[in-house]
């Protein structure tokens, strides 16, 4: 039998493996990594978006009885313990304190968040909310940011029913 060196015998040249299979090889591993970077980013928060509030503007409304007159007074309060970055679509919450000052009783009867878009959720403790009679009571505001990003300050109403 002759062998394929022998002059006069022609041979089949092999079949060269294609370059798709490299190619596909190279995309396969790019989109591994596009994948673990984005997977990377969500875990970490890299690709978050943020409402920067810039302090919190209060308006105490409260309604006072005096010997059987009831008035009612409105007074804003800049709030810069409420300030910071909070992720957008996510629950937040703010907290202060409160006495009741000059009034004999003092009861919360309602707050109300006045930038559009955020949600209070829930307020502990719960509502209505009597001052003590010394001391004050922290109050803790949970909130639900829109889901668009928002830059400036947090709006909000408190509202108070006092006696003096």
């Amino acid at each position: 039998m002759p062998s394929a060196s022998e002059p006069g015998v022609e041979t089949t040249p092999q079949p060269e493996r294609p370059q798709r299979s490299r190619h596909i090889r190279l995309f396969a591993g790019a989109v591994v990594v596009v994948i673990v970077v984005l997977a990377i980013g969500q875990f970490t928060g890299w690709f978050q978006s943020y409402h920067e509030i810039t302090t919190g503007i209060g308006t105490f409304v409260t309604e006072v009885t005096i010997s059987g007159q009831t008035t009612t007074t409105s007074v804003v309060v800049p709030s810069e313990s409420i300030k910071g970055k909070f992720p957008t679509g996510q629950q937040m919450y703010v907290s202060f304190t409160w006495s009741r000052g000059p009034y004999t009783t003092a009861t919360v009867t309602g707050i109300e968040i006045t930038t559009p878009g955020f949600i209070i959720q829930q307020v502990t403790p719960s509502l209505p909310i009597a001052a003590p009679s010394t001391g004050n009571i922290e109050l803790r505001i949970y909130i639900k940011t829109p889901s668009q990003i928002y830059n400036g300050p947090l709006d909000y109403t408190i509202y108070v029913r006092a006696t003096q």
